[in-house]
């Protein structure tokens, strides 16, 4: 799945003016809790080297 996120994100910035840019994957997870919500978030959860 990472590979498979990775070669999109490559075309998309491809056709973008960011075609340079380094790509960084952050995770979030969103789950319910209470009456409220709870997130995690994992920056640089993978890389695209």
């Amino acid at each position: 799945k990472q590979q498979r996120l990775i070669a999109a994100a490559g075309q998309y910035l491809q056709q973008s003016p960011y075609a340079d840019a380094n790509i960084r994957f952050d995770v979030v997870e969103v789950l319910p809790a209470g009456s409220g919500w709870q997130v995690h978030c994992i920056r640089d959860a993978f890389a695209s080297e």
